[in-house]
């Protein structure tokens, strides 16, 4: 009888273990597919932003060309945005594991292309009425400089302690 029991008890554990095994494995299969989804969008966006910024800029080849090669190059960084975000779900999906590098890279390119809009914005006339208003343009280029410098060097920290252990 206590064999029965213990037997009984057995397969009721195995059928568990299975149920769990089963809705695993369909979490992760949902998991992926929401991955492929994310990753066609990202594509499809970074596809759109290329053509439409191409487009634009040909459009006003004859208009005020560093304006023109500012928004050109504007476009450009939103995609290398894109295709680093793409990276990480790249990632994520080959080693089930979330990294961190393309995320501080993204920063670094948030940066670097708030830092042309803000020096854009300096050579505009009438940007800069008073020393307070180019203080307030200095301090924020001062800060994102610091931010990029900080973003790069946790770059080198991760990568370095990924290398030697």
């Amino acid at each position: 009888m206590e064999r029965q029991m213990a037997s009984q008890e057995a397969t009721d554990n195995i059928t568990e273990l299975q149920r769990r095994s089963r809705l695993l494995s369909i979490l992760g299969e949902l998991e992926s597919v929401i991955y492929y989804v994310t990753m066609l969008i990202l594509i499809s966006a970074a596809g759109i932003l290329l053509v439409v910024g191409f487009y634009h800029f040909v459009i006003n080849i004859n208009a005020n060309l560093y304006e023109n090669v500012l928004q050109l190059l504007q476009s450009l960084l939103l995609v290398m945005m894109l295709m680093e975000i793409l990276h990480t779900v790249d990632i994520s999906i080959s080693r089930h594991q979330l990294i961190a590098d393309p995320f501080l890279v993204v920063g670094i390119i948030a940066a670097i292309r708030r830092m042309l809009v803000v020096t854009v914005e300096l050579e505009q006339p009438g940007a800069v009425s008073s020393q307070s208003d180019a203080s307030l343009f200095l301090w924020e280029l001062g800060i994102l400089a610091l931010v990029t410098l900080i973003l790069s060097i946790c770059i080198y920290i991760i990568r370095s302690k990924r290398e030697f252990p």
